[in-house]
């Protein structure tokens, strides 16, 4: 079995750097799908999970998609078509509120793992968002 991981992505589907208009050289989900379809071809067992951060952090994520959780989320589906296995919370997924992250996370074809989420009751309780 081989682990692949991934985290803090931060919207960033393509090699594009928004702010600056141009391409760029080191980040984007679309670079990371080919290593990730080389090593599906090398390993009859593969699992991809994700460690959060993702939903948020490009002009894209933040002044689009965000703004309007009920739409689909151009980084779940990427997520979808990469065929992630699992992800978890990391803090930027709780920008926009709890519940655009649940709208947003509620289209994944996949598990969202959280160990504890606190909404401000009497004490933090383990949990599942989505």
């Amino acid at each position: 079995m081989v682990i692949l991981a991934t985290s803090d992505m931060h919207g960033n589907i393509w090699s594009y750097s928004y702010e600056d208009n141009a391409e760029s050289a080191n980040n984007g989900m679309a670079r990371l799908y080919t290593y990730i379809e080389q090593v599906r071809a090398e390993n009859p067992v593969v699992f991809l999970v994700d460690g959060g951060d993702d939903i948020q952090g490009t002009i894209m994520t933040d002044d689009i998609a965000n703004k309007a959780p009920e739409n689909e989320h151009p980084v779940i589906a990427a997520m979808n078509f990469m065929g992630y296995d699992a992800m978890t919370l990391g803090n930027h997924e709780f920008n926009r509120g709890i519940d655009a992250m649940k709208a947003i996370l509620g289209q994944a074809n996949l598990p969202c793992w959280a160990r504890t989420c606190w909404t401000g009751t009497a004490s933090p309780s383990p949990g599942r968002a989505g």
